[in-house]
C-alpha cells in the first residue's frame, strides 16, 4: 500500500494525545499491565530505560537519519522475539504487515517483540493499532513536539480503517 502524496501532510496530526517525554514515561509505566507498544528509535529508546514495551518497531533512523552506533547497538540488544522486514518510505508492505502481526502474536503470549525495519517505520503504526488488542496504548515521535499516546479502541481502529481507504492507493 502507497501512501497518496496529497495525504503525507495529513497524516502528520497527531492520532492521539501529544505528551512530553516525562509524562509519557509516567502513563507508560502506570499501565504495564496493558500490551504496550513504540514505533521509532527515538520513543523506543526512552522507554527502555525504564523497561522493555511488548512490542517495539525501529528502523534505525532519526527523521531519515541514521542514528548512533551506541544507539544502535542498544536497539539490537532488546530481550524480545525479533522480526525483520522491508518497508520503504511512504509505504506499507505486505511484509511489514506480516512482521507486525507476528510480532502482536508473540507480544500477547507475553513474548516482547521488536521489528526491525528497513525501510521507514514512521506508518506501520497505523497497521499496528490494527492489529493490536483493544485497550493497548501506543507511543510514537511527534519530531521536535513529544511523544503521542494513543489507546486501541473500537473509534480509533475505525478512524485507521478510513484512513487507509482515504489516505492509500
Amino acid at each position: 500500500m502507497k501512501l497518496k502524496p496529497a495525504f503525507r501532510r495529513f497524516l502528520k496530526r497527531p492520532l492521539g494525545r501529544l505528551l512530553s517525554s516525562r509524562d509519557a514515561v509516567t502513563l507508560f509505566q502506570s499501565t504495564r499491565e496493558d500490551l504496550t507498544a513504540t514505533v521509532g528509535d527515538v520513543t523506543t529508546l526512552l522507554f527502555l530505560s525504564h523497561f522493555v514495551p511488548s512490542i517495539s518497531i525501529v528502523d534505525f533512523q532519526v527523521q531519515r537519519k541514521p542514528i548512533e552506533v551506541r544507539l544502535a547497538k542498544k536497539l539490537r540488544a532488546l530481550k524480545s522475539v525479533s522480526f525483520k522486514c522491508k518497508n520503504p518510505a511512504g509505504t506499507i508492505s505486505t511484509g511489514a504487515q506480516k512482521a507486525v502481526k507476528a510480532a502482536v502474536s508473540a507480544a500477547v503470549s507475553g513474548r516482547p517483540a521488536v521489528i526491525f525495519v528497513d525501510g521507514e517505520e514512521d506508518l506501520l503504526l497505523l497497521p499496528l493499532l490494527l492489529a493490536v488488542p483493544e485497550g493497548s496504548l501506543l507511543f510514537y515521535g511527534q519530531p521536535n513536539k513529544g511523544v503521542v499516546a494513543v489507546r486501541a479502541t473500537k473509534a480509533k481502529k475505525k478512524r485507521v480503517r478510513e484512513l487507509f481507504k482515504k489516505c492509500f492507493e
